[in-house]
């Protein structure tokens, strides 16, 4: 993509997502680069999950509105409910990428500096550029940061939830025995080791790119039977979040595939809960273009053989 079909794109997901995004910027944008109203109208198609309501708020005609609520949260109670004696991790919230991409990273920590933070919360950032794979990279950051809660999450994803870190942490309180939580996932394991091959649950708005260049902006609502949250045994990677630090198996994923898959079940192995929250609207927005998949059957292969 061109620097201006990507400043276009994210400026139309934060006229959508964010109320302190004022819809002018963008026109004075158009009108600096010399973009025509039928351009916009292309990107808006492309690039919002609510067209018609992102067009009317950047032409002044609507109004912003919130798909997300704050679950109610008692901090005190999370807070009591680490052991001081065998513990020293503090009341925080740690979130956790390997990046590959500075620009990428910046549009993902503007995301993440939006959030409301609860009282007696605090929130820190860590990114590692080019690490060795996915599980040492997360292994190397894990161990540097004293947070309970730890927020692992690709560069390329949006956290569009303001309520993001008060309603991961309801999720947590409620459920005690919980060691991770994550946005999409599934209750049992296939034969293949490949999570979408079984019945999914969750939701995360997704914008990706086809083989023919064409943009695909969907929302995935999977399965949800009632409102309740969801017990699984396996989360996709693009966003896991632990109460729980458990080594990542860097001796046997050294690549990028299949980390996630090998950390839930280690998660199930050891005894822990693994939570899908219930989201009337998807709290993430997974902005990943294409995909390469050069070397996903090889860890797939490796996944199925290690937990078989």
């Amino acid at each position: 993509m061109t620097d201006n079909s990507i400043t276009l794109k994210r400026m139309i997901q934060r006229t959508e997502w964010c109320e302190e995004f004022h819809p002018h910027v963008l026109l004075e944008y158009m009108v600096r680069e010399k973009i025509s109203s039928e351009e916009l109208l292309a990107f808006v198609k492309a690039y919002s999950s609510r067209k018609e309501y992102t067009l009317n708020r950047f032409l002044g005609k609507q109004p912003f509105e919130s798909c997300f609520q704050e679950r109610y949260l008692n901090v005190e109670q999370i807070d009591g409910s680490v052991d001081k004696n065998v513990s020293d991790y503090k009341l925080k919230v740690c979130f956790i990428t390997c990046y590959t991409d500075e620009d990428q990273l910046r549009e993902m920590n503007y995301w993440i500096d939006r959030l409301h933070i609860p009282n007696g919360v605090e929130v820190e950032k860590r990114a590692l550029y080019s690490a060795k794979s996915m599980c040492a990279g997360y292994n190397e950051m894990m161990y540097s940061s004293d947070a309970k809660y730890k927020v692992y999450l690709h560069q390329d994803i949006r956290i569009i939830n303001t309520f993001f870190i008060d309603n991961l942490l309801a999720v947590f309180n409620k459920c005690p025995n919980a060691g991770m939580v994550g946005m999409v996932g599934t209750k049992c394991v296939p034969s293949t080791g490949v999570m979408w091959d079984a019945e999914r649950f969750g939701s995360v708005v997704e914008c990706s790119k086809g083989d023919d260049k064409s943009v695909a902006y969907t929302v995935l609502q999977d399965n949800y039977h009632d409102d309740n949250d969801v017990k699984v045994v396996m989360i996709d990677g693009f966003l896991m979040a632990t109460s729980v630090d458990l080594w990542w198996r860097e001796d046997v994923f050294d690549g990028w595939d299949f980390y996630d898959a090998s950390c839930s079940v280690e998660f199930i192995k050891r005894g822990y809960d693994i939570i899908v929250p219930r989201q009337t609207m998807a709290w993430c927005l997974h902005d990943f273009g294409e995909i390469h998949m050069e070397k996903y059957d090889y860890y797939r292969e490796l996944f199925v053989k290690e937990y078989s």
